[in-house]
């Protein structure tokens, strides 16, 4: 279907005489007389004329306002990122079609007029650009736009109604600069670039102007620096001279006092050297004695020394005798010392050998009646086996006790380590508050110290976005893109007195930028109830209802049942893209995985004007959603377990007591077991330690018997030194 447009111009078929007999002088170059789409988003064929002063683009939502100013954006060579549209050229492309055209017509006055064309193709994002019907590079295309001061990127030229927040963003710098660019004085254009310069070079040459002064400062420094060294060289220098004519003298001193020392040790050395040859005299004197008495005192050793020879001798013959005595009497205490040690052992032997006998015949009278204390034994392990099979089911149920207790204890832990996992998505959502909204995160910690019932009638919640929880965080992208940003972020109330009273407190407290709403009084009917049943759009891709993706307080779905009818807007695939023409009529907004869909009729027409835009993938507010209703049933299942936790613990501890009861009945025949056992080790014992001793009887009797043999051997061989010592003595007498 063909839709021709012309704004502010009669209708008929004048209206194009009109606009070719306008009045073009007054025109200049670049001015737009015309514009003409063919498959562009909504439209299938339109063409537009402005006039060439203001033009106003009048019509209901959904009419195609904002289409136009899309055309002419990507006409002059734009992207979809300068109308913050999504990042695909291909999606302008009307559903169905498989190209668009975007043909502008640009006075000049020299020439004829300029025709511009960009073609744009569905599922390929390069596009054809032509100048005058002749193809052409994007960056020729572009470059003939801005020769005639097209500026696209320019918000002063051309300011979409999704861009108005970047143009709120601008400085006074840049909002000037942008609209010196929009206007055509280039010379205007030129000063304030050159003042710019100048700026820049004034504030570089302030720069430079500090650097200097900073450097002379520090060469002044390093030349006051410099002067004090100089100084103290100079004082260093005088100072050196005069030391040097000290040492000079003290030098002199030195030689002269040296020299008169010199002078007393020679007088010295004269008076000693004439000393010396008097003792010299005398000496050669005493040694001439000396050698006389020498020669007398020869004679005299020669006798002695004969004498002397002849009294060894006798000595060494006597010494002999004396050794071999000696020798003999050595030998006699030997045998003496080993005869005494002999007795010693015999002694000591025969004692052992009573002692042993003593305690071997007490041995002997110990008598144990073995067979009395096997039988007696016997019973007692049978008691004992009898104790242990009543024990061994009890310590069965008692490990099973044990094992429920550790699987309920191991349930009742991963139920904290969730709980602790919500926690943490709940301190999220507060540093994200405390981020990026400070003064709401201050009238959310006033609230939450407050006595909210002598305050407030109602019920109040903090701001939406905390009470809304994501039953996936896939799907919060879904919820940000339809509720409002300021109702995000703005505190509900049941009741409207209690929305003014708050308000009234933001303004005692001087809180900036709070927002509050209030939900449906109880009064007002609300009609939750969806449409059509979701099971009858599947068919169509869709899966869900947006409300049927996230839990909230019931007031806080009622607010946004009213406000955002979030029960009848379907969320579904690709698939749905597909199926549009088959929707039913009375379903004018929707998704389809990441493209928000919206379908109005147009009022003059009849026709359904499509609107399609991606949505952002990336959640602000509801990545920190917080499953209320999993909290409760964790918390409830832990209440449970710790019921149960408990059952089990105090069943542990009865079986315990009971098991330790039986287990001290058995312990008196342990304990009499232990007696019986060791009696026979005692029993045991001793025998080993009889047959040990009789066998240590035997063994010291033979070594008496040895030792007594040795004794009398020494006492013949004491007989027989005393008689060759007798013998030798006499032959010395003789």
């Amino acid at each position: 279907m063909s839709v021709t447009m012309v704004i502010n111009t009669p209708s008929t078929s004048s209206n194009t005489r009109e606009a070719k007999k306008r009045k073009l002088d007054k025109m200049i170059d670049g001015s737009i007389v015309k514009l003409m789409l063919k498959n562009f988003m909504t439209f299938s064929e339109v063409t537009y004329t402005p006039n060439s002063k203001l033009n106003l683009v009048i019509g209901p939502n959904g009419s195609g306002k904002s289409s136009i100013v899309t055309a002419f954006m990507l006409g002059f060579g734009g992207s979809p990122k300068d109308i913050n549209r999504g990042e695909k050229v291909s999606q302008f492309v009307k559903i169905g079609a498989s190209v668009a055209d975007i043909f502008i017509e640009l006075y000049r006055h020299s020439n004829s007029n300029i025709n511009l064309r960009r073609t744009i193709f569905v599922g390929n994002e390069t596009c054809h650009y032509y100048i005058n019907n002749v193809m052409v590079s994007k960056k020729k295309y572009i470059d003939l736009v801005e020769s005639l001061n097209i500026r696209v990127h320019n918000l002063c030229q051309f300011l979409p109604q999704d861009r108005l927040e970047d143009f709120s963003k601008l400085d006074s710098k840049g909002l000037l600069l942008s609209a010196f660019q929009s206007i055509e004085d280039q010379e205007l254009l030129n000063n304030f670039n050159k003042l710019k310069e100048l700026a820049i070079n004034v504030s570089v040459s302030d720069a430079d102007l500090k650097k200097l002064q900073h450097k002379i400062e520090i060469e002044t420094a390093t030349n006051s620096k410099l002067e004090t060294i100089v100084s103290s060289f100079t004082e260093k220098e005088l100072l050196e001279d005069r030391l040097l004519a000290i040492v000079q003298k003290r030098c002199w001193s030195l030689y002269i006092l040296t020299w008169n020392q010199i002078k007393i040790e020679k007088r010295k050395f004269n008076d000693a050297n004439t000393n010396n040859e008097l003792a010299l005299s005398i000496i050669y004197k005493q040694k001439q004695l000396i050698d006389t008495k020498e020669t007398e005192n020869n004679n005299w050793k020669s006798i002695v020394l004969e004498q002397f020879n002849i009294g060894c001798k006798l000595l060494e013959k006597i010494n002999g005798y004396v050794r071999t005595a000696n020798d003999s009497v050595n030998d006699i205490k030997e045998i003496h010392k080993s005869s005494k040690q002999t007795k010693e052992r015999i002694e000591d032997y025969r004692e052992s050998i009573l002692s042993m006998e003593e305690k071997l015949e007490s041995i002997r009278k110990e008598t144990l009646n073995v067979e009395e204390y096997k039988q007696e034994l016997v019973q007692i392990n049978k008691k004992i086996v009898s104790i242990d099979e009543k024990l061994d089911p009890m310590k069965r149920n008692l490990e099973d006790v044990r094992n429920k207790l550790k699987g309920v204890t191991n349930k009742v832990y991963a139920i904290d380590q969730e709980l602790e996992r919500e926690k943490r998505k709940e301190d999220g959502k507060n540093q994200l508050l405390q981020r990026n909204f400070p003064e709401i995160w201050k009238a959310i910690s006033w609230l939450r110290k407050c006595d909210k019932k002598s305050i407030f009638v109602g019920q109040v919640f903090e701001p939406l976005f905390t009470q809304i929880e994501v039953l996936d965080k896939k799907n919060a992208k879904y919820i940000e893109s339809i509720v409002n940003y300021r109702d995000l972020i703005a505190f509900v109330f049941e009741f409207g007195e209690d929305l003014s009273t708050f308000n009234r407190i933001i303004k005692e407290q001087r809180w900036q930028r709070i927002n509050t709403i209030s939900a449906p009084p109880p009064n007002y009917k609300v009609n939750e109830i969806s449409n059509y049943n979701i099971n009858e759009l599947k068919q169509f891709g869709f899966h869900s209802y947006a409300m049927d993706l996230i839990n909230a307080p019931p007031i806080i779905k009622r607010y946004l049942a009213r406000n955002y009818d979030l029960h009848n807007i379907p969320i579904g695939s690709n698939e749905v893209l597909n199926n549009m023409q088959h929707l039913p009529n009375d379903i004018g907004f929707f998704f389809a995985d990441n493209a928000q869909i919206a379908i109005k009729t147009s009022i003059y027409t009849g026709e359904k004007i499509t609107r399609q835009t991606q949505i952002s993938t990336d959640a602000q507010f509801l990545l920190f959603s917080v499953d209320t209703n999993l909290i409760q049933i964790l918390t409830m299942k832990k209440e449970e377990l710790i019921v149960e936790c408990n059952h089990f613990e105090q069943q542990l501890t009865e079986s315990m007591n009971h098991l330790q009861v039986i287990e001290d009945s058995r312990q008196p025949f342990f304990t009499r077991k232990k007696e019986i056992q060791g009696s026979f080790m005692k029993y045991q014992n001793k025998k080993n330690a009889f047959d040990k001793m009789t066998k240590d009887v035997e063994f010291t009797r033979s070594e008496l018997k040895r030792e007594e043999e040795k004794s009398t051997k020494y006492v013949v061989e004491k007989k027989v030194c005393l008689q060759r010592i007798i013998k030798r003595c006499l032959s010395y007498v003789i």
